[in-house]
C-alpha cells in the first residue's frame, strides 16, 4: 500500500490543488512506510492518536466529498434529461474512492495495532490473503483504468509523462 500512496501522492502534481491532495496521500504512506519499518511505533500511545486523528479527518473528509459528488452528479444532465450515474465518471467520484481506499487501509491498520494477541496469530493464511487482495487491487484498479477505460474519460492523473516535468494544465 505504501507504493499505492506514493505514486497516488506523485500524480497529484498535475491536480488543480496539488499541495494539499499530495499530503492526502503521503499521510498514509508515511503510516504505512513507518509501521513497516519500526514496529515498534505500533506501542506508542501518541502514534495510535495520530492514526485515530487522521481516521476520523479522513471521515469527515469523505462524508464532505459524499456530498459533493453527489451535487455534481445531480447538476449533470445531459441533452434528453437522462442522469449519469456512475461516479467514478466524474472527478469527485475519483477523489471520494481514493479517501474511502485510505479509510479502509487505516481501518485494518487500527485493527492490527489493538489487537491483544501476537501478530502470528491473526495471521491466517486467509487474513493474509485479504491483505494482499486489499493491497494490490487499488495498483490493478488504477492500472486497469488507465490502460482499457475510454480515453476521453480519462483524467489528467493518469496520463505521467515519465519524460519530462511538465505539468498538464487544467
Amino acid at each position: 500500500m505504501a507504493l499505492f500512496y506514493a505514486l497516488a501522492t506523485y500524480v497529484q502534481h498535475n491536480d488543480e490543488y496539488p499541495l494539499f491532495w499530495m499530503m492526502i496521500y503521503a499521510i498514509p504512506c508515511l503510516i504505512t512506510i513507518l509501521i513497516a519499518f519500526d514496529s515498534r511505533l505500533t506501542y506508542v500511545d501518541l502514534f495510535h492518536r495520530m492514526i485515530y486523528t487522521a481516521l476520523c479527518l479522513y471521515m469527515i473528509f469523505s462524508i464532505y466529498l459524499f456530498i459533493v459528488a453527489m451535487h455534481v452528479i445531480g447538476s449533470n444532465q445531459d441533452k434528453d434529461g437522462n442522469q449519469e450515474y456512475n461516479i467514478l465518471d466524474y472527478q469527485e467520484g475519483k477523489e471520494l474512492f481514493g479517501v474511502l481506499i485510505i479509510q479502509s487501509w487505516l481501518l485494518i491498520t487500527i485493527y492490527f495495532l489493538n489487537a491483544k494477541v501476537p501478530f502470528d496469530v491473526l495471521m491466517t493464511w486467509t487474513s493474509k490473503l485479504i491483505i494482499i487482495i486489499l493491497s494490490i487491487s487499488p495498483l490493478a484498479l488504477w492500472a486497469y483504468h488507465g490502460c482499457y477505460g475510454s480515453p476521453e474519460k480519462r483524467d489528467d492523473h493518469i496520463k505521467i509523462n515519465l519524460n519530462s516535468n511538465q505539468t498538464i494544465q487544467p
